[in-house]
């Protein structure tokens, strides 16, 4: 939630209105709201609005960067767009609401998360009607999640298995994640219908998350007698006009295309297609912050995701990033450790101090330095000019 100085009474007042337009326009075009961020045509004086919310809360934001919180989507933003952008969803997310909490995990991809807020105002409206007027039993189809490596399927996918019970998209708070070695059977073709038809049937009432899904077609690199993907996937496809259990896809743009376009039964099943862009930068930067929080580590003076963007984007290959997208910013993470280590233990041994580590079970508490704990602009410069 937005932060501001009780001491002004005017401001006070301003976030009074601000919030009871956003409940007003919540209530009456929910699904606008949740998709759209604010709906044009019911806020006429949206400008002036944010041009006081971003005022007040200016006044609130560190000097340094936005990392002080340690909410993930924190930060500072580059501009008035990505301030404006950030004030309206975080004037959006209530404190105990799950979904957004949820939805605060992904850093960045806003079509994702907007797409997501829409669906749950759709299901939401459709819940409020009666029976009668519901305009289908089938209100969620299947959901195909569709990007380059690293751009965050799989952690999105886990967050919204997670939410999809939550929004009425399911009934049971209960998925099941698998990959091809979950689905087949080396010995038969019959084997894996076998297995994957019990999967199936186990996610009754939730969610099936099939991660890589294309690695069930066929394939040069296995042998014939071996790859019975096709066993698998007929059983998917058979499974989805019920509707029953919601079943999640994810993979790459052309492999996730041959899917559909075969005449397994996948085409028309997936109406709802998320498309996950590469990170930029900047998205890589927020990324590497909110891993570096996570490990309880402190970003230095100075060290912003602005700071962080630039530098990224001037010492590495474009192409380089693309292989990687979000995963450098784990190679990043991990050669930033490297380098405070090397401060408190030299260069000749870079290995975690397992000596100083406490004895399984023991209330002994692991002691680390400020150099350990504060991760400086000079660790990520020589993290990234010693090579990834």
């Amino acid at each position: 939630m937005l932060k501001y100085n009780g001491q002004n009474d005017n401001l006070n007042g301003d976030l009074e209105s601000v919030l009871s337009l956003l409940l007003e326009v919540k209530s009456q075009h929910a699904h606008a709201l949740y998709s759209a961020g604010i709906h044009p045509d019911n806020v006429s004086d949206m400008n002036s609005l944010l041009t006081e919310i971003r005022r007040a809360s200016a006044e609130s934001l560190p000097d340094v960067d936005g990392y002080g919180n340690p909410t993930m989507n924190k930060f500072q933003p580059t501009d008035e767009e990505d301030l404006e952008c950030q004030l309206i969803e975080d004037a959006l997310v209530p404190p105990d609401d799950e979904v957004e909490i949820g939805l605060s995990r992904i850093i960045g991809l806003d079509p994702v998360k907007n797409h997501i807020r829409g669906v749950r105002r759709t299901l939401e409206i459709e819940a409020s009607k009666s029976k009668e007027q519901r305009y289908t039993q089938k209100t969620l189809p299947h959901i195909a999640m569709v990007g380059n490596p690293g751009t965050g399927k799989t952690f999105v996918a886990r967050i919204l298995m997670n939410i999809l019970s939550k929004i009425g998209a399911v009934e049971d708070e209960y998925f099941i994640e698998v990959g091809r070695e979950d689905l087949i059977d080396g010995k038969s073709a019959k084997r894996t219908a076998e297995k994957t038809k019990r999967l199936i049937q186990k996610a009754k009432g939730g969610v099936i998350f099939v991660d890589e899904a294309y690695t069930l077609l066929p394939s040069k690199v296995r042998r014939k007698s071996k790859d019975h993907g096709v066993a698998a996937l007929k059983e998917l496809a058979a499974a989805l006009p019920e509707g029953d259990p919601l079943i999640i896809l994810a993979g790459y743009p052309s492999d996730l295309q041959l899917l559909m376009n075969s005449d397994l039964g996948f085409k028309g099943n997936f109406l709802m297609q998320l498309e996950f862009p590469d990170p930029t930068p900047l998205d890589l930067a927020r990324i590497f912050l909110s891993k570096i929080h996570s490990r309880g580590c402190i970003p230095g003076t100075g060290l912003t995701a602005q700071y962080l963007a630039e530098l990224i984007k001037n010492n590495t290959d474009p192409e380089w990033r693309l292989e990687r997208n979000g995963r450098m910013s784990e190679h990043l993470m991990q050669s930033v450790l490297a380098e405070t280590k090397r401060k408190v233990v030299g260069d000749s041994d870079v290995a975690s101090k397992v000596s100083h580590m406490p004895i399984p079970g023991s209330r002994q508490v692991t002691e680390y330095s400020p150099e350990e704990i504060v991760i400086t602009v000079e660790d990520v410069h020589n993290a990234i000019m010693n090579g990834l």
